[in-house]
């Protein structure tokens, strides 16, 4: 659960580090420089973990799904996942696809 994963990167999380931390980093189109580059400084952490804060909220009591529980909870976590990779995504591509 994202929640629990941000909890710990609180808990890990050096003030007087680096500027982005917990960076995951896999080369995507080498020869452009693109890579599919994950990270996350102190702003980022704390939009990070409000939103899977409000998103496990709306996960744990659906308001109404309309007899259709499975595409509500499909629908829930794209759109968490997709939010998150928007708030920690260190490449300008990326961040683009994340976002449309």
């Amino acid at each position: 659960m994202p929640v629990l994963l941000l909890a710990w990167a609180w808990l890990q999380f050096d003030t007087q580090g680096a500027l982005f931390q917990f960076v995951e980093e896999v080369p995507w189109v080498p020869s452009l420089g693109m890579a599919y580059r994950l990270g996350v400084d102190g702003i980022a952490l704390a939009i990070a973990t409000m939103s899977s804060l409000v998103f496990a909220a709306s996960i744990a009591y659906p308001i109404n799904t309309q007899n259709q529980p499975r595409q509500y909870y499909a629908w829930m976590l794209f759109l968490q996942s997709v939010s998150l990779g928007v708030f920690l995504s260190l490449d300008l591509l990326l961040f683009y696809v994340f976002s449309t």
